[in-house]
């Protein structure tokens, strides 16, 4: 390869990489027609206003796709959205296009859920005749509404909290004599709650009731259900067991307002076998000796009335209780159980 060749291939070279070299340097970004400014696209539950805020000196059109989601106000340089209430549990999307003529941008619009949180164990909520307060943590995506009876009013109120996650409610002290109550419903937007207060003492649960459970499969009731105390301070309960056939009576103690019964106490025989109390717990199992309890306490029925039952509050709770058909009088060998379900005692 002569030098001559060698300078061209050179020469070609050096002017590709200047050409390179001005392209570079000369070249420049398109500018944007619709550059946005600002945007807040997230909306609460309960509705409210969206925007997009743009820098343009062209008429914008808009498209929206959604039905719960609707065009406020479009002006210049600024759209302006509306959501509807959301209700459900579900958060929901809209989805928004921009045009200015020359390029277009989209956007999604986020709306929340509608929540209403609160502590399922909350439902029943016992105490003495004495001044109580109960907090609760009751938080709505809509505002809480506490709808306390009329009834009630008098001595049950409720006060929130300044974070607006919950409350307290407070009741007066009882000098009724008698077991009071009062079911109280909260609503937030279409979601609801209710809590049943009570007050009492366990001299209220002393005298005859009548009875209603089951077994899971058919309903008794039991009539003349007396429960008295014993001169060493113990609860006895009788004629509970007799429309199971049975003349059998149980015994507890007072924990606070409630009597609690213990699993393993002997209730006696037939003749043909011997019979213990059991405790079914949360999980349908039958315990058979005292770490299993479950307590006899107020509570309100569907038509008002106030009762008293062995009804659990928590999950965690005791679903029932039962007899124990044993074999042998020392209550080791298990021939069979009876379930006692949804026992409760009413006048």
């Amino acid at each position: 390869m002569g030098m001559k060749t060698i300078e061209k291939i050179l020469c070609g070279f050096l002017c590709l990489l200047m050409i390179i070299g001005c392209d570079d340097k000369d070249y420049k970004e398109p500018i944007s027609t619709l550059q946005v400014v600002e945007a807040n696209l997230n909306v609460k539950a309960v509705g409210g206003d969206a925007f997009v805020v743009f820098l343009t000196d062209r008429p914008l059109t808009v498209e929206l796709e959604s039905d719960w989601c609707l065009l406020k106000e479009v002006n210049k340089s600024k759209i302006i959205l509306r959501a509807l209430p959301n209700y459900g549990y579900s958060s929901r999307t809209a989805q928004l296009t921009v045009s200015d003529g020359n390029e277009s941008k989209n956007f999604t619009i986020n709306q929340e859920g509608a929540v209403l949180a609160y502590e399922e164990d909350d439902w029943i909520l016992r105490t003495t005749n004495d001044v109580a307060e109960f907090p609760v943590k009751l938080y709505g995506s809509f505002d809480c509404i506490i709808n306390i009876p009329e009834h009630a009013k008098n001595w049950l109120s409720f006060e929130r909290d300044a974070d607006g996650e919950g409350g307290k409610f407070i009741v007066t002290e009882n000098t009724t004599g008698d077991m009071r109550g009062a079911i109280v419903r909260v609503v937030s937007g279409k979601r609801q709650t209710t809590y049943r207060i009570l007050q009492s003492e366990i001299d209220n649960y002393l005298g005859t009731w009548n009875g209603q459970f089951n077994d899971g499969s058919r309903v008794y009731a039991p009539s003349g259900v007396s429960i008295t105390q014993e001169s060493d301070g113990a609860y006895v309960v009788s004629n509970l067991f007799t429309a199971l056939g049975f003349n059998f009576t149980m015994k507890g103690r007072a924990v606070g307002n409630e009597i609690v019964f213990e699993a393993g106490q002997y209730l006696g025989t037939d003749g043909s076998y011997y019979y213990g109390f059991g405790v079914i717990s949360a999980e349908g199992q039958f315990i058979e000796d005292s770490s299993g309890t479950i307590s006899l306490g107020p509570v309100i029925l569907k038509n008002g009335q106030i009762a008293i039952g062995f009804i659990g509050i928590k999950e965690t709770d005791p679903m029932g209780f039962g007899l124990m058909a044993y074999t042998d009088e020392f209550m080791d060998e298990v021939y069979t159980y009876k379930a006692i379900l949804d026992c409760v005692l009413y006048k």
